[in-house]
């Protein structure tokens, strides 16, 4: 069972009941964060407290239990709205959310934190999620329904200056696809090289340069792909990179803003490849609610369903 220190004497009472719920709905203890010491800090997973409404500084006892215990990430719910669904600050040491405070949204913020990061380069090995949060980025895959060997599933490799995340039957190498796209080559060198190392049957989404540029391999225009932003507009839109702005040869490039969040699926659960908008709803709450109603959402019929989401942040 995962631990979760929770700043009990300030936190609002109706959140702090909200918390509990969703502490319940994650198998996780939560332990009041008390004035006079910091009891289970040293085992717990993430530290939460809140910033209410015009507050710019954490209470003094939390700061010091941060001091105290700088292997524990800090997670603030702010009672002001931010411009993107989570800010990170301190080299992750700190994050910042603010949003819809349901028990399964609060769930949906505290499970990255949970969460024990089995390995996915190699391809989930069946039905599931795999989720990784990093200094600059949270990513995650999920693969649901009846997958067959020839399915396409998620792979993850993850590098210093981001994330290469890639959708392709199991047993692809997202590190060597890494390399092609951080090689020296011509973008469409590269992606004849993704072709031939994918076999033609998959997709790349790469975030580089430490947060600030996207490069996309999507030849698939079944597969939908979408970006959620507060900092675009619109809010929400389908990418097709295969029929605008490459810089050659089926790689698709452009500037990330941090709030970005980029969702990318073999199909939607309802199999409309043009997507479920209700679904995507959730993306303004962030990649990991996204995550969560996803996986509360069966595909139709004896579909597959894989994902890959990343957020930057």
């Amino acid at each position: 069972m995962f631990n979760v220190l929770a700043d009990t004497r300030r936190l609002d009472p109706a959140l702090m009941a909200l918390l509990a719920d969703a502490c319940a709905e994650l198998n996780a203890r939560c332990l009041p964060l008390e004035e006079d010491g910091v009891e289970g800090a040293r085992s717990a997973s993430v530290m939460i407290g809140a910033l209410r409404q015009g507050q710019r500084r954490i209470s003094q006892h939390v700061a010091e239990a941060a001091d105290r215990f700088p292997n524990v990430p800090l997670l603030l719910f702010s009672e002001e709205p931010l411009i993107r669904p989570a800010v990170t600050l301190q080299r992750g040491r700190v994050t910042v959310v603010s949003g819809s405070t349901a028990p399964r949204a609060l769930a949906a913020r505290i499970r990255p934190f949970l969460k024990k990061h089995a390995s996915w380069s190699g391809g989930l090995g069946g039905p599931g999620a795999c989720e990784e949060l990093s200094f600059g980025c949270y990513t995650a895959g999920f693969a649901g329904g009846r997958l067959t060997g020839d399915d396409a599933v998620p792979h993850a490799h993850h590098a210093s200056d981001g994330a290469t995340l890639v959708l392709a039957p199991a047993g692809a190498d997202p590190a060597a696809i890494d390399r092609i796209l951080v090689s020296t080559e011509s973008d469409s060198i590269k992606a004849t090289a993704i072709e031939t190392a994918l076999g033609g049957r998959g997709a790349v989404i790469r975030l580089g340069e430490g947060g600030k540029s996207w490069a996309l391999h999507w030849p698939r225009a079944d597969w939908p792909l979408w970006l959620f932003s507060r900092l675009r507009l619109p809010n929400t839109t389908r990418l097709e990179p295969g029929r605008a702005g490459r810089t050659g040869g089926g790689l698709f490039r452009m500037e990330a803003r941090s709030g970005d969040v980029l969702v990318g699926m073999t199909t939607w659960p309802d199999g409309d490849s043009a997507g479920d908008l209700s679904l995507l709803d959730a993306l303004a709450d962030g990649a990991a609610t996204f995550l969560d109603r996803l996986e509360r959402t069966p595909p139709t019929g004896d579909a597959a369903v894989s994902a890959l989401l990343i957020e930057v942040r």
